[in-house]
């Protein structure tokens, strides 16, 4: 029986979370990872994403164990999954370990900017961050 890929959730908003997504699937040869942007139609209510955060962490749902990740754990996973990400793993691991894994994953992705589809004029776009102004 062949194993199904991870679903790995992200937003397709994120111009950071599509460059990391095109590099981890430049490196999927066995297309273990399968990606799907929840800012589609109708995915949130497809996989029931509403109360997972996935605006704000990376989300997957492995459907062979049933299992689900968010933030830097999604990450351990993927990096589990592709030969070349492997000599990453214990580094992933030891992070979340000492507590920073999900700190520093947290910091990136409340920097990172969202670039929401039909917001651009003309070569001009408006660029939003991803956390709220305190």
């Amino acid at each position: 029986m062949r194993t199904l890929p991870l679903l790995v959730f992200y937003d397709s908003w994120c111009p950071l979370c599509r460059r990391a997504m095109k590099t981890i699937q430049k490196h999927d040869t066995h297309q273990v990872i399968q990606f799907i942007s929840f800012r589609e139609d109708q995915i949130m209510d497809q996989f029931d994403l509403w109360d997972k955060d996935v605006e704000k962490k990376i989300y997957a749902i492995d459907p062979n164990s049933i299992k689900s990740y968010s933030g830097i754990y999604t990450l351990y996973q993927v990096a589990h999954r592709i030969p070349l990400f492997r000599i990453s793993v214990p580094f992933i691991f030891l992070s979340i370990k000492l507590g920073l894994g999900e700190r520093v994953y947290r910091y990136i992705s409340e920097k990172r900017k969202i670039v929401p589809v039909g917001q651009c004029e003309g070569e001009s776009c408006s660029l939003f961050n991803n956390h709220k102004e305190q």
